[in-house]
């Protein structure tokens, strides 16, 4: 029963169309767990590297200048069917949530996978601030700036949120409001 299972499964993937290296090598464990050589390495095998050699290594796509200087708008966010549009202008604060995103607006809350390097680039610069390493906050948001202890300070915003801002994140919200 074992082997039948692993066949299987390696004759779905093989006749999927995997290109991958990894579905490659999955399929041919999947193989070799079900027979020690024979059929696998007159048969089945062969076909296997032949898709070794269709796959193609593609690296990931990287920020180019051009897109460096898109700004965007407009964010989505998925959530099971439903896909949320939200306007950037509309959003308070972002926070850091390790590789994801919280978005909070007046409205609500919402989670976007994305690092904050990378939303740092195509937001508005005009208008978004990194005060400290997990958030970004829209300066027309801003109520109120406390002093909390030496080197961090308090931020008072319109959704009635605080959040922390690192002295760092003083001296650049300082220069961009010319205080």
């Amino acid at each position: 029963m074992k082997r039948i299972t692993f066949i299987l499964l390696a004759v779905l993937l093989i006749s999927s169309g995997i290109t991958s290296l990894s579905g490659c090598i999955i399929a041919t464990y999947l193989l070799l767990g079900a027979f020690s050589g024979g059929i696998v390495s007159e048969f089945i095998m062969p076909h296997i590297a032949k898709r070794f050699v269709k796959a193609k290594y593609e690296p990931l796509p990287t920020v180019n200048e051009q897109d460096k200087n898109e700004i965007c708008e407009r964010i989505t966010i998925k959530t099971g069917q439903k896909i949320d549009i939200i306007d950037v202008k509309n959003i308070v604060f972002f926070a850091a949530n390790g590789d994801y995103v919280s978005i909070y607006t007046e409205k609500g809350v919402w989670l976007k996978e994305m690092t904050m390097k990378d939303l740092e680039k195509i937001l508005p610069s005009e208008n978004f601030v990194r005060v400290h390493r997990s958030f970004i906050v829209n300066v027309n948001c801003i109520k109120a700036i406390d002093k909390y202890k030496k080197g961090q300070y308090i931020i008072s915003l319109s959704n009635k949120e605080t959040i922390k801002m690192s002295d760092t994140g003083y001296a650049i919200l300082k220069n961009k409001l010319s205080l």
